[in-house]
């Protein structure tokens, strides 16, 4: 029971707090992989402390926890044995039951929302390699489709495809390459798969600020993080050039799109070249980060009990 409370402590913690410095991680000079990874693994380590509440109901590992006084776990065990809270068992059944039941829950609707995810990606691509025409220099699985708007996006699935409008694929070559390198981006590093797992995650727990405020944040992330990689490739020049193409210029509906233009553009003009090594520190910073309130909640409620118990046995 002390360990599952602990779990139940931190998945409040992880909810309904980790937002509040998770935000504050996003910043020019900052590589946005390490906020969008701080926010995807603290989501995942919430899900697991989710799970993990009926396994160690049903374990029981507090009653094994030697680092713990004699004493101290004597007084544990007679809490739910002797009959010291006679309310402790059904607390125990009602939050295994809950637990598997959120967790059921969870797992059949992100579950879910990936397969859609995926398959109407496969149907999206596959249609459109049809209706459109290769892009002869710009690489394998680039489409071109027709109509003078400025389009380019790329979808993800068995066969990723990068789709240009008629306006991208007549960009100049530098501008049209800093596209090109935007989308890439996305496909390597499994932006669409990261955005659908978040949007999933958003649908099972809309309440969880967690959920809800990080698949907004996951889909603006990927969006620097990809320019992030187009900018070192093709320079701030050219695709900054691109990300106003894309927008529109503020011409009609498209005010808003080049209002966020303007922001990853703003966003570029702070970044700071990477130091050579600090990128392997990126994703362990962030576990580290999201591991932390979980540690950090679980010590704070083995000590409290261990306390209650001193005083008892005192």
């Amino acid at each position: 029971m002390i360990v599952a409370l602990g779990l139940l402590a931190a998945v409040g913690v992880l909810g309904f707090a980790a937002p509040r410095w998770l935000d504050r991680l996003a910043a020019p000079h900052r590589h946005p992989r390490v906020s969008l990874a701080a926010w995807l693994s603290s989501q995942v380590m919430f899900v697991a402390s989710i799970a993990a509440i009926p396994l160690v109901l049903w374990l029981r590992p507090g009653d094994r926890w030697h680092l713990l006084p004699a004493t101290t776990v004597a007084c544990i065990r007679s809490l739910r044995e002797a009959g010291t809270v006679p309310w402790i068992l059904a607390i125990e059944t009602a939050t295994w039951g809950v637990g598997v039941l959120l967790f059921g829950w969870l797992v059949g609707t992100v579950s879910g929302g990936l397969l859609r995810h995926r398959r109407d990606s496969d149907e999206r691509a596959s249609m459109l390699r049809l209706v459109g025409d290769n892009v002869a220099g710009d690489g394998a699985n680039v489409v071109r489709v027709h109509g003078g708007e400025f389009e380019a996006y790329s979808i993800g699935g068995r066969v990723p495809t990068i789709v240009l409008g008629a306006g991208a694929a007549g960009l100049d070559p530098d501008v049209r390459a800093a596209v090109l390198a935007h989308e890439r981006a996305h496909l390597r590093g499994r932006h669409h798969l990261l955005v659908a797992w978040a949007d999933a995650l958003r649908a099972a727990l809309p309440a969880v600020p967690l959920a809800r405020e990080g698949a907004a944040w996951v889909r603006v992330l990927v969006e620097l993080s990809a320019d992030r990689h187009a900018a070192a490739s093709c320079g701030c020049g050219a695709l900054s050039a691109a990300l106003l193409a894309g927008s529109g210029n503020g011409r009609g509906a498209a005010s808003a799109d080049t209002g966020f233009a303007e922001d990853r553009i703003a966003w570029l003009s702070g970044l700071r070249a990477t130091r050579r090594g600090a990128a392997v520190l990126h994703y362990p910073f962030a576990f580290v980060l999201s591991a932390l309130p979980v540690f950090a909640t679980l010590s704070v409620v083995v000590t409290a009990i261990a306390y209650y118990c001193a005083m008892l046995g005192g």
